[in-house]
């Protein structure tokens, strides 16, 4: 059962350099949600207190679920929180960048990450990610819905900005060494997840811990949506200008 919490509606700052919007940036001394986005922190059974923690540190935000397997908890963003969220519109393409480190992870399901990263667009496509120690993969929607599939190996502790592009009904996913993964985008809904917020919360980015089977440290330094990167311009050299929902899930 899958179970979700929608918060008001936030007025979110926001910076332009051509066409990228910048939505984090912590080289501006505070934390996500000062900037406009949501946090939300849950515990199994329903209820509890959760033990799960956020601050600012070291240029960040700080987020830790490792005082609990159970809890969940983490950052949403999108046009059912702010309406100058921009549209992800696949057909046209965009890209969202993420530059974050993993402290530590671990996980009772090779199907689950502490620390997961959830693009949708405006069609009902998109990609989550999952970030284990040393790797980062896609999960897929086969054999059934959220199943581990396409994966890379690389050193999650290292501070890295993470890109994932999309065009069309494509994507990939790339850091400074280059492109990670490359594939499909899913339809979650269609495959049988809960269309809340698969379906139903579209143009939004959640990055956070999002199941009771695995938890995470980890720090978030800049988010950044591009729909169109301006030509001579780096992800990571827009990133580095000091500018500027929760879902609640529980998977089997």
């Amino acid at each position: 059962m899958k179970h979700f919490l929608i918060p008001a509606l936030v007025a979110i700052p926001v910076a332009t350099l051509s066409e990228a919007q910048i939505f984090y940036s912590g080289g501006l001394g505070t934390s996500m949600a000062s900037q406009g986005w949501a946090y939300q922190a849950t515990t199994v059974p329903s209820g509890g207190t959760p033990l799960a923690t956020t601050g600012f540190s070291g240029g960040a935000t700080v987020n830790n679920t490792t005082g609990a397997m159970s809890d969940r908890a983490g950052w949403a963003l999108g046009r059912t929180i702010a309406p100058t969220f921009p549209v992800l519109d696949n057909a046209v393409g965009y890209s969202v960048a993420v530059e974050l480190s993993l402290a530590s992870e671990s996980h009772i399901s090779n199907d689950r990450a502490g620390l997961s990263w959830i693009t949708m667009g405006s069609d009902g496509f998109g990609l989550e990610l999952g970030f284990h120690e040393g790797s980062v993969w896609a999960q897929g929607t086969t054999p059934t819905v959220f199943t581990h599939a396409e994966t890379a190996t690389l050193d999650t502790s290292i501070r890295d900005t993470f890109t994932l592009s999309v065009s069309g009904l494509n994507y990939t996913l790339s850091n400074s060494g280059g492109v990670l993964l490359a594939g499909a985008l899913r339809n979650y809904a269609a495959a049988g997840a809960t269309p809340i917020p698969y379906a139903a919360f579209q143009n939004y980015v959640f990055l956070g811990d999002n199941t009771a089977e695995a938890q995470a440290a980890y720090s978030i330094y800049s988010v950044a949506v591009v729909p169109e990167v301006p030509q001579g311009a780096t992800i990571a050299g827009i990133l580095a200008l000091p500018a500027l929902w929760f879902l609640k899930r529980s998977r089997r």
